[in-house]
């Protein structure tokens, strides 16, 4: 899936790219010619290449690597030849980004790729790494999108929480922004007409629930999230299991809350059936 992900997004990258610089007839972007195509953009500087591994760097590509790209100097130097907009000023600084972020952008990905295939027409407006404002402060998430059913619109918002984010950035997040944009219908009200659904995109289901938890708790039992592990986003939309967090009951008659549980639940809204 991840493979599919990233060749998908290259041979977009590659078709603005060779399209703006109209030498190229679209039938070089086949996947039959798709490693021939990178290679020779590899070599052109019009693409450049890397890998994420947990053991320093490596003088040579390891066969079973997940290979990324980005745009090179040659293919902004091509753009820039055709257009003097402000977005193309770039600098080799600009496109450096933490390992983790490329993680969440990576799991984002795979998640709207999985959502278009459940639910296709009826997927609306999906927007990656989109910024909402609550007074005078800043919030990003992962992604918004919209799910129509029939002329009715259901506002969703996705948060990919990855490990490394547990339990100190992700409580970080909840206290200094969240809890504010989420419990504020003054704040999200600016952007929706009905409260939307947090989707939380986590690794594993350990993960999962200590994400809930938090979240939970430090929002004073908000309750409009479900919860959605990698492994079940490769496996389709269609067969997958969202997670309802459960909150302890015995949590009011005792001073240290205990973590509640996780209970496996369909969406039929998210997996393209009827709700």
């Amino acid at each position: 899936m991840a493979k599919t992900v990233l060749k998908v997004l290259i041979i977009a990258l590659a078709a603005l790219v060779l399209t703006v610089g109209g030498y190229v007839a679209y039938v070089m972007l086949s996947y039959d010619r798709l490693d021939d195509n990178l290679a020779r953009m590899l070599e052109e500087r019009e693409v450049n290449s890397f890998f994420l591994n947990q053991v320093g760097q490596l003088d040579e590509t390891p066969e079973d690597a997940f290979i990324m790209y980005c745009m090179d100097f040659g293919g902004l130097a091509i753009l820039k030849h055709f257009t003097n907009s402000d977005w193309l000023t770039w600098f080799t600084t600009d496109s450096v980004r933490k390992s983790g972020l490329v993680q969440k952008y990576l799991s984002t990905g795979e998640f709207y790729l999985a959502l278009l295939k459940a639910q296709g027409s009826a997927l609306r407006g999906f927007k990656a790494t989109t910024d909402l404002s609550f007074g005078h402060r800043d919030i990003r998430f992962s992604a918004t999108f919209e799910i129509m059913q029939g002329y009715t619109g259901h506002p969703f918002i996705l948060e990919s929480v990855r490990s490394f984010d547990l339990p100190m950035d992700w409580r970080d997040k909840i206290d200094n922004k969240l809890v504010h944009f989420v419990c504020g219908p003054k704040h999200w009200g600016k952007y929706y007409s009905k409260e939307p659904v947090y989707i939380f995109l986590c690794e594993n289901e350990q993960d999962a629930l200590e994400t809930a938890d938090l979240f939970y708790r430090r929002t004073d039992g908000k309750e409009n999230f479900r919860l959605i592990t990698d492994d079940q986003v490769k496996l389709g939309l269609d067969k997958a299991k969202f997670l309802k967090y459960i909150p302890n009951p015995d949590n009011a008659e005792e001073e240290a809350p205990k973590m509640g549980t996780l209970q496996a639940v369909k969406s039929s809204l998210l997996a393209g059936g009827a709700a």
